[in-house]
């Protein structure tokens, strides 16, 4: 099952911008030190299908030897008309979920004593994500 909200206010959202700031609501005082982070290094929207199969990639990396949290959630709904459909009538039905990632966002934190793993996973991350991102332990 792909990750999507269960239930919403309003079905249909507005586009809106993805800004290439850096996210100043980091407070890296507050992480811990023996979590190994993945952060973004670019904006961009990733969509429910991105993120779990970097969430299966992990967990096959793993194997019970640590955990996965994830810091972002496909909250946001993208909407598409079908083909061969005129212009007007209104706006199209969702098609899927995504998740607007600023510069500096973290994805998501590691926990594990298998570091060698997680770097060789790390890389079949990296070729699966539209976004460069970074590793810190």
């Amino acid at each position: 099952m792909l990750l999507a909200p269960r239930n919403f206010k309003y079905k249909k959202m507005q586009k809106g911008k993805t800004a290439n700031k850096l996210n100043y609501n980091l407070k890296f005082k507050q992480l811990r030190c023996n979590y190994i982070k993945i952060i973004s290094l670019n904006s961009a929207r990733l969509t429910g299908k991105q993120l779990q199969t970097i969430h299966s990639l992990l967990l096959k990396a793993l194997k019970k030897l640590g955990f996965v949290q994830f810091k972002v959630f496909p909250h946001l709904s993208v909407t598409k008309k079908p083909l061969e459909i005129r212009m007007g009538k209104g706006k199209g039905n969702v098609n899927h979920w995504v998740s607007k990632i600023k510069i500096g966002t973290i994805l998501c934190f590691l926990k594990t004593n298998q570091i060698f793993k997680i770097l060789k996973c790390f890389q079949k991350v990296k070729a699966r994500l539209p976004i460069l991102i970074k590793i810190l332990y």
